[in-house]
């Protein structure tokens, strides 16, 4: 009977100890409606917001190093208007506009890359290089 009740708290203990070792890979952040995905290595995966626990808001998602990979906004857990994605070196990769996850169409990325034009002598505005200004 001894050697069954100690079989049992052996039991216990490992079963304890798997379980506590286990990492979260997912944390939701209820008090701000956030979901926070995580590599196992402890860094953010993804980010996003949320409405009655449904993907609604801004979303992020990263490289492991840290670096944005992917942004836009999910309505009702769908992708919807502008998304981003990066390179490693965090340039636009591309842009695509979505409605309900559905592409709508790509960007064109150079409208992303930016130049100064001087309007007048206190006025400079960004503009991205491939327009003109007429």
């Amino acid at each position: 009977m001894l050697k069954k009740t100690i079989s049992k708290v052996y039991r216990c203990i490992i079963f304890l100890i798997l379980i506590s070792c286990q990492q979260k890979a997912e944390y939701i952040d209820k008090k701000n409606n956030v979901k926070v995905e995580y590599f196992k290595t402890g860094e953010i995966k993804t980010r996003v917001e949320l409405d009655d626990n449904i993907e609604h808001g801004n979303y992020s998602r990263f490289y492991q190093n840290g670096d944005l990979a992917e942004s836009g906004i999910k309505i009702r857990g769908k992708k919807n208007g502008l998304w981003k994605y990066y390179d490693t070196l965090g340039l636009i990769k591309s842009a695509v506009h979505y409605y309900e996850d559905s592409l709508v169409y790509n960007l064109d990325v150079e409208d992303f890359k930016f130049n100064p034009k001087k309007i007048d002598n206190d006025l400079t505005i960004e503009i991205p290089k491939n327009w003109e200004i007429i």
